[in-house]
């Protein structure tokens, strides 16, 4: 059975956010700032400050294919804040991982972000961008384990930036067999 997902197409501005992010020094090929010396921003763990760089150094890459909620993952980054970062390919300047991070900083005004910039090739950075994306799909679920999990975050009032609602917990429980 596959996870309850929401409709990214029904996800508050989505649709208008920027595809692209205008690229270190505003040039494509130029390589990524180096990580800022003394960020405090709040919105970052502390164990990732040392990786924090300028939002605007890093862009949105052009053919990531993957679809995300945007509005998910900006809920989720403002409960728990970011703590893990992002992959940038240095001479690019293009997100290889965390595409949709970056549009959820970006849709909450974040000026810095934690990036792990990283010298890849061209062919690597997109072998490793289809690998992240891809590799998330192949992953499954031990249902009855996940809706039981659900049941006690729910009872505990406790799913607020999960990505799971009380329907997708209803759903889960109902196919799991244990309502």
């Amino acid at each position: 059975m596959a996870r309850p997902t929401h409709d990214p197409d029904s996800t508050p501005n989505a649709d208008s956010l920027p595809t692209s992010v205008a690229p270190i020094g505003g040039s494509p090929t130029q390589t990524a700032a180096a990580p800022l010396e003394r960020s405090t921003a709040s919105h970052i763990a502390p164990q990732l400050r040392a990786l924090v760089v300028p939002i605007d150094s890093v862009e949105l890459h052009p053919r990531n294919p993957r679809l995300g909620a945007v509005a998910a993952v900006a809920a989720s980054l403002t409960r728990f804040r970011q703590v893990k970062p992002i992959v940038v390919q240095r001479s690019t300047g293009y997100v290889i991982a965390g595409n949709h991070v970056l549009r959820a900083a970006l849709s909450l005004g974040w000026t810095e972000i934690a990036a792990n910039v990283q010298d890849l090739d061209d062919a690597d950075a997109m072998a490793l961008m289809l690998a992240d994306n891809r590799t998330a799909d192949l992953g499954g679920y031990d249902d009855s384990l996940l809706a039981a999990i659900l049941a006690e975050q729910q009872a505990e009032d406790n799913l607020a930036a999960t990505g799971y609602d009380a329907d997708d917990v209803a759903t889960l429980l109902a196919q799991a067999g244990i309502v």
